[in-house]
């Protein structure tokens, strides 16, 4: 019976409460949901609260074994990040590594702050060794300044991305300019880069369901203009397929059109090009 009662009791512990005591019994250390700002706001500075958590162990130089299927290697990040906001401090990386909860740290508060490292040291079939350790001034510094280094850095990238992106899009607009349809081109395959839609093969309350696809091409011939050479008459051959080649059928629609071989419509010349297909 007492048995009996003392498993019923754990099973509750974990359930309803968590139970810090009763984890670090059976884990070796708590659960990370059991980690708050009330629990920690006894140690009044990191290297307190690393000595009185055994964050790093036996202190041997690689660290503790936190295991990843039990949710463990984010307690030290856990317990760092509820030391701040007991001291009213914001909690923010500086740099991390492969994982958010692995890097550098800095707890900014109105009177002070202070940093650490969560460094990975190791790892086996068991788990992930951590050694945490506090910053000081100098290497909090080379942290702040490799930040800022990388930041510049992925801004360079941003900026070149960008700068691309703006030389293509002119690039293609001048090719839309220098191939826009003409009266001397009836007769000649056009083509237009846009979204259309295909038929999902569903049906709801009796309507057909479409899914837009973007930067397709559609593809035609052209055979006359009118309004001023503004509007374009075009035959449908319909439009390019993953293959390189033309597909057509009621199944893809354009402009309320179904891009079927042979149909005939009328369009506005904007976005249409001489192409070869």
């Amino acid at each position: 019976m007492n048995i009996k009662f003392t498993l019923i009791s754990i099973t509750t512990c974990f359930v309803m409460t968590g139970c810090t005591a009763l984890d670090k019994a059976i884990l070796g250390m708590p659960l990370a949901r059991t980690i708050t700002p009330d629990s920690v706001k006894k140690y009044n500075s990191p290297q307190e609260l690393i000595n009185g958590e055994r964050l790093n162990g036996d202190y041997s130089g690689i660290g503790r074994l936190y295991k990843p299927n039990l949710g463990q290697v984010i307690i030290p990040y856990k317990y760092f990040q509820s030391l701040c906001i007991s001291q009213k401090g914001r909690f923010s990386p500086i740099l991390t590594k492969s994982s958010p909860y692995i890097g550098s740290y800095e707890c900014i508060k109105s009177n002070n702050q202070w940093a650490v490292n969560i460094q990975e040291t190791s790892r086996d079939i068991n788990g992930i060794y951590l050694s945490s350790n506090v910053l000081d001034n100098t290497s909090l510094r080379i942290f702040k300044s490799i930040k800022q280094d990388n930041e510049a850095e992925k801004l360079k990238l941003i900026q070149a991305q960008k700068s691309r992106e703006i030389a293509a899009q002119r690039q293609y607009q001048q090719h839309l300019l220098n191939n826009s349809p003409q009266p001397r081109d009836i007769g000649a395959t056009v083509c237009k880069d846009t979204s259309v839609n295909e038929y999902t093969g569903l049906l709801v309350l009796g309507q057909a369901q479409y899914r837009e696809i973007q930067n397709a091409r559609v593809i035609a011939n052209l055979e006359s203009m009118g309004n001023g050479n503004q509007n374009i008459k075009l035959n449908i051959k319909g439009w390019l397929n993953n293959n390189g080649g033309i597909s057509s059928g009621p199944g893809v629609v354009y402009n309320q059109t179904p891009l079927e071989s042979g149909r005939v419509i009328w369009d506005n010349k904007k976005g249409w090009y001489k192409c070869n297909y």
